[in-house]
């Protein structure tokens, strides 16, 4: 019932405001690749700096008991000391807060 529910509440939304809701679209045959394709292919490098760098400033702001935005701010402002005018720096740090995160889950959430 619940499931229902929210199916039609959405719809009724999606019509309500088309433009906050993103339709889905049939490409043609010969259409190129949507970018989102090419960017999970972006590997990280977390041996250097600006990895370092990026996830020490988030890591030190979520210690020092910031929430995720202010952390995630900090972990932008380090991210663009290496990589000035990066327009994918966004995606950049959020895809390196979850490289640090999945792969070394404990040291990123301990204490020091």
């Amino acid at each position: 019932m619940k499931l229902v529910f929210i199916l039609t509440a959405h719809r009724l939304a999606a019509r309500l405001y088309p433009s906050r809701f993103m339709t889905l679209r049939k490409k043609s045959p010969g259409a190129k690749k949507s970018s989102l394709v090419a960017r999970r292919m972006t590997t990280i490098d977390t041996s250097s700096a600006v990895f370092k760098d990026t996830i020490m400033a988030y890591r030190s702001a979520r210690q020092a008991g910031e929430m995720d935005h202010p952390a995630f701010m900090a972990a932008m402002r380090a991210y663009e000391g290496h990589q000035p005018g990066d327009s994918e720096a966004g995606r950049m740090v959020g895809l390196m807060i979850h490289v640090a995160t999945e792969r070394a889950t404990e040291w990123f959430w301990r204490g020091s």
